[in-house]
């Protein structure tokens, strides 16, 4: 909601906070898998997939609003949030995203 909501439809992020805390109140996922890949990179992958969905067909500009937001959220939670470059091969990719979900599996022993 954060990211496409309020980054990409610009809708006020104290809004979404406002309704986060009403309906989840302070429940929050342990980990966060943030797949962060250029927005050119992104938008090559979807034209190789074939038809685009009503998401897939927006600005280059929503794009750039919604990864920036995924960009802040992650800064703004750094113990729950994993920055992962998915411009790597799927192989480095999953490689990371076990690495990650290893990491805070062992953490909660």
């Amino acid at each position: 909601s954060y990211a496409y909501q309020g980054g990409g439809r610009s809708i006020a992020l104290e809004k979404i906070r406002m309704l986060e805390q009403q309906f989840i109140h302070d429940l929050q996922p342990d980990l966060t898998l943030l797949l962060d890949a250029s927005i050119d990179i992104g938008l090559q992958r979807v034209a190789a997939r074939g038809d685009k969905d009503r998401i897939e067909t927006e600005t280059m500009s929503f794009f750039e609003r919604v990864r920036s937001i995924y960009l802040q959220r992650a800064q703004d939670y750094p113990n729950r949030f994993r920055i992962i470059d998915a411009s790597q091969s799927v192989a480095e990719v999953t490689h990371a995203v076990r690495n990650s979900i290893d990491t805070i599996l062992e953490s909660k022993k």
